[in-house]
């Protein structure tokens, strides 16, 4: 049997439920575990390196709020330079073959001493 501490706790097979320890209820939560992610839990408190399947919750549920503020920053740039590019003005029109032909005379510049 799987204890994630007081809050859940997990029963032969891959179904938690949570346990009344006197935390706020709207915390406690249900949780279906598939069986490779359970053995997952299992092997990495047996390991030693977590002391219990609440600690392998807590630092996966880590792992996603570092994500998802790294999504939010990410997308808070784009919507920046987004925003940058709209109000550089209308859009102009460029001959590619002379965008190209500046660029690779520019790289070939840099590359003779």
């Amino acid at each position: 049997m799987l204890h994630a501490d007081a809050l859940v706790r997990c029963t032969r097979g891959p179904t938690c439920y949570p346990v009344d320890d006197g935390r706020d209820p709207a915390m406690a939560a249900n949780f279906t575990l598939d069986e490779a992610s359970e053995q997952l839990i299992r092997t990495l408190v047996s390991s030693g390196r977590y002391a219990s399947a609440s600690d392998v919750v807590r630092d996966g549920l880590r792992l996603v709020e570092e994500r998802e503020q790294t999504r939010a920053a990410t997308l808070a740039a784009l919507r920046t330079d987004i925003q940058a590019g709209l109000d550089s003005g209308p859009p102009e029109i460029h001959d590619m073959a002379a965008v190209k032909a500046e660029a690779r005379a520019r790289r070939t510049s840099r590359k003779q001493p």
